[in-house]
């Protein structure tokens, strides 16, 4: 069985998800925007101003992805869950980040039941960072 740290180690690591999918919308709306930005910019004025944004465009791409691989991580662990039940709890709670009320309401258990099955859930988390 793990240990309460471990399992605080793993909620922390998986409620990340949210957290990185809002990052990765912002940081593209951002590269999209920085992008028109300097595209209209070299169109009225003749210069070529995507040389001096270059660095700050390569940067927002590095972040979306650096975003992405991890939201990729994070799902692989969920789906390396082999029972159905358990892995349904972590999708609910993690990607769709429900609460422990709404997930019983939906799979018709009690909310005892359903924080019962998160703590099965999350001791089969294998982390690999």
């Amino acid at each position: 069985m793990s240990s309460k740290a471990g399992l605080t180690e793993k909620d922390d690591f998986l409620r990340e998800y949210k957290y990185l999918f809002e990052l990765a919308k912002i940081f593209e709306r951002e590269l999209v925007q920085l992008v028109t930005m300097v595209k209209n910019d070299s169109d009225s004025t003749g210069l070529d101003f995507m040389v001096l944004w270059a660095p700050l465009v390569d940067q927002l791409g590095c972040k979306i992805k650096a975003a992405v691989d991890k939201s990729d991580k994070i799902l692989c662990c969920i789906e390396a869950i082999k029972k159905p039940k358990l892995r349904t709890v972590l999708q609910l709670a993690y990607i769709e980040g429900i609460t422990q009320e709404e997930i019983a309401e939906r799979m018709n258990y009690s909310t005892r039941q359903i924080q019962r099955l998160q703590i099965q859930a999350l001791e089969l988390v294998e982390i690999d960072r």
